[in-house]
């Protein structure tokens, strides 16, 4: 019994071995099918992985795209609310309450926004000119200052309208305190400044502007509030400049016209303001008076003897011209000329 048995074990692990043997190459060929089986799938899922992150970067730059134009949103609201209440866009402000903690640059954004503003509005972001040290003190100041900042801090709104759309039927005053009230301060300030521009160096004692102002009725009251309040007003919106130097024991007060007056108004402004007042009985020679008043006579002559043949353009709330002066010739050799041509 136990030969038998020992007989039958080595019979079963026998045909084991013949059945390992005959199964060794159909499992090669089965190893060798889902051999390329396997590295198709390694592929398809190297392929699916670089699907997700494209899709990842395509989300990533709309994600910048959507940033960057709401970025540009925020800096049109934020310039717009600023015009309303007549304050300066300043960088500070739009680095404060647009970008924030954004990474973006002032240019990203200005460029944009300026093309969202001009062709949806109307308008465009101008620079505010710098105020000048006029008193000996400020003057002091700034020289001792070893680096001075050349970049522009502030900024206004201006139309770019043709002349024929900016007149008081289409642009009409403010309606969201009082239509009337907001006329009567446009026409105040415009007539201070005016006034101003108009005195010899553009400066205006305190003591002459204030008789301007009671020949006008308009020293101690105006229709909307007190004169005192609404020239402090004006002092904050830029409008005007109030300067006081001691002589001898002496305040000498002084008003200029302030970076804001020189923009919106400017000399186109006054000239405006001057011959509306004038209407039909203006004198003949009142554009050389004007030219006179407010020195751009002066400016003229020094550009030329500078050796320029473009004239500076000039302030006059936003609005620019460029006029390229010709020099003739001397009128004694044309006279010359012309002898010349009758002799023969």
């Amino acid at each position: 019994m136990p030969s038998n048995s020992r007989r039958g074990g080595r019979q079963v692990q026998i045909r084991e071995d013949e059945e390992s043997e005959e199964e060794r190459p159909r499992n090669n060929q089965r190893r060798r099918r889902a051999a390329p089986e396997s590295e198709e799938e390694e592929e398809e899922e190297e392929d699916d992985g670089e699907d997700e992150d494209d899709a990842a970067g395509d989300g990533r730059d709309l994600d910048r795209e959507d940033s960057l134009d709401q970025a540009v949103k925020k800096l049109v609201r934020y310039a717009l609310a600023c015009e309303f209440q007549r304050l300066p866009i300043t960088r500070t402000g739009i680095k404060e309450k647009v970008l924030g903690a954004q990474s973006r640059t002032f240019r990203s954004i200005f460029e944009p926004a300026q093309d969202s503003l001009r062709i949806t509005f109307g308008m465009e972001m101008v620079e505010l000119p710098v105020k000048e040290n006029v008193t000996i003190k400020g003057r002091l100041k700034e020289a001792s200052k070893k680096s001075k900042t050349t970049t522009t801090s502030s900024y206004i709104l201006t139309s770019i309208l043709p002349i024929e759309y900016r007149s008081p039927s289409i642009i009409q005053p403010s309606k969201v305190v009082s239509q009337w009230d907001e006329a009567t301060y446009i026409g105040f300030y415009t007539t201070v400044v005016s006034v101003i521009m108009l005195s010899p160096d553009a400066t205006m004692t305190d003591s002459k502007l204030m008789s301007v102002l009671r020949k006008l009725n308009a020293d101690s009251n105006m229709p909307m509030d007190k004169t005192t309040l609404i020239f402090k007003k004006m002092m904050q919106q830029n409008y005007i400049i109030r300067t006081v130097e001691k002589n001898d024991g002496d305040e000498v007060i002084e008003w200029r016209v302030g970076p804001r007056g020189k923009m919106e108004i400017g000399t186109k402004g006054v000239q405006g303001l001057v011959k509306e007042v004038y209407g039909e009985n203006a004198p003949e020679d009142l554009d050389k008076r004007l030219d006179r008043s407010l020195g751009l006579g002066k400016r003229k002559a020094a550009h030329l003897e500078g050796g320029g043949g473009v004239e500076a353009p000039e302030q006059n709330g936003g609005s620019s011209s460029r006029r390229v002066s010709r020099r003739g010739r001397p009128r004694r050799e044309a006279d010359d000329e012309d002898e010349d041509e009758d002799d023969e």
